[in-house]
């Protein structure tokens, strides 16, 4: 039998000019497993368990207060046996409850496993998910209902003489997802919902992994590289077609190599990762010719070493970012008009928004900080609002797209990251 209780409670105050603008999270987490094994040589197990949690969220502007409390409880069975020699299974089912939305579901799981050799064998999974929806919904819609997704995967795997390849097949299935009516899309993700909800969107994401590593090839090396592809669409939250969400890249790769130099236990690496474009949408957007970020990619280096002090052990690290230093775009945001991006682009080390002109591609850098982040228009497209790091503490900033001048709206307690203007505010 195991068991584990958490407790964790973040308070966050600020103070923007006289308005309070206060946010606590407060949760409590019990879970409770038993496990017994059965069968030939006890090679079968059966587990059985229970979880809580007791979730309370307060978010309040001025005189304004939104609150959010759940009581969530879950039970769950799981039994992992073989069928023969070759061909193992896993059945499961999972019971959730969610007091705020006052739902329950039942989720039933299943997978397979069959060795195809001595050194491989392929698998298939299926199972339910559900999850409660963002709290930006529940704030405002606790009739709301959970969101599920059916999950299909099959698998393939080989290990031999310190190498293994493995390759993963996948297709989601989503319904239940919130929608908003709105009649006009708007692309901010921190964005607060104003149109009524309810659970009718859905969506898919079907695609592949596959996995290469190599720890034989190279002496004191190690080797690998992994690539996915991810075709997906969801119709959810305020989209008003089924497209790619805005957070979705259709291709990744990553190549890592690591040596090591054993007798004095250190190790050095080098990476490589590249990201395709992500879609980029503006304000009211029809979804139809999609403009995409340019695609990302780092080269990294780094180096560890491992030395024993006293009866402890002491890492020392150092990493190296951006050897080629490839100025990648981060994030965006369109003016209201269409005709202008902000973006938070690197200048040597730093990190300072800027003003893309869409039309001529001419680029302005606005500010002269160390560590800008989210900048966003307001409404009226004649101010960006953003967070900054003034002596490691983030502070709230304004600047004016008509004089270029740059005001720094100091709170006396906590810090600012991803400031958003309300859909009304000029």
């Amino acid at each position: 039998m195991m068991s584990g209780l958490s407790f964790s409670n973040n308070q966050d105050n600020l103070l923007l000019g006289n308005t309070s603008a206060n946010r606590n999270d407060k949760r409590t987490q019990a879970r409770l497993v038993m496990s017994r094994l059965f069968g030939s040589n006890e090679s079968s197990s059966f587990n059985f368990g229970a979880e809580y949690h007791d979730i309370k969220l307060r978010n309040q502007f001025d005189e304004f207060e939104l609150k959010l409390d759940d009581k969530y409880s879950s039970v769950f069975a799981e039994s992992e046996f073989y069928i023969s020699s070759k061909l193992a299974g896993r059945l499961g089912v999972r019971a959730e409850h969610s007091s705020v939305i006052n739902d329950f579901n039942l989720a039933p799981r299943i997978s397979l496993a069959y060795k195809t050799g001595k050194y491989a064998q392929v698998s298939i999974a299926a199972g339910t998910f559900y999850q409660n929806p963002d709290k930006e919904y529940l704030y405002i819609n606790q009739g709301l209902g959970f969101e599920r997704a059916d999950h299909l995967i099959l698998n393939y795997q080989i290990k031999k003489d310190e190498r293994t390849f493995r390759t993963e097949v996948f297709y989601k299935k989503y319904e239940n997802l919130v929608s908003e009516d709105s009649p006009v899309f708007d692309p901010n993700p921190y964005r607060f919902p104003t149109g009524q909800t309810d659970n009718s969107g859905a969506g898919y994401a079907q695609g592949f992994d596959v996995f290469f590593r190599d720890q034989k090839s190279l002496k004191n090396g190690d080797f690998w590289l992994t690539y996915s592809y991810l075709d997906t669409e969801r119709q959810f939250r305020n989209y008003t077609e089924s497209t790619i969400p805005h957070f979705a890249t259709k291709h990744n790769f990553s190549a890592i190599y690591k040596l090591f130099f054993n007798p004095i236990s250190t190790n050095v690496g080098v990476t490589f990762t590249h990201t395709s474009g992500r879609p980029v949408y503006t304000l009211g957007e029809d979804f139809k010719e999609v403009e995409q970020t340019k695609a990302f990619q780092n080269l990294s280096l780094s180096a560890s070493h491992v030395k024993l002090i006293g009866n402890s052990f002491f890492v020392f690290y150092a990493t190296l970012d951006n050897v080629l230093g490839r100025k990648n775009i981060f994030g965006y945001r369109f003016s209201p008009d269409g005709k202008d991006l902000a973006l938070i682009h690197k200048v040597d080390k730093d990190y300072r928004v800027a003003l893309l002109d869409i039309k001529s591609r001419d680029l302005t850098v606005m500010t002269r900080n160390k560590s800008d982040e989210s900048p966003y228009f307001s409404p009226n497209g004649g101010m960006i609002i953003f967070s900054t790091n003034r002596d490691n503490k983030g502070i709230l900033s304004i600047i004016s797209l008509h004089n270029n001048q740059i005001v720094e709206l100091m709170q006396k307690t906590g810090e600012v990251r991803e400031p958003t203007w309300s859909n009304y505010s000029n």
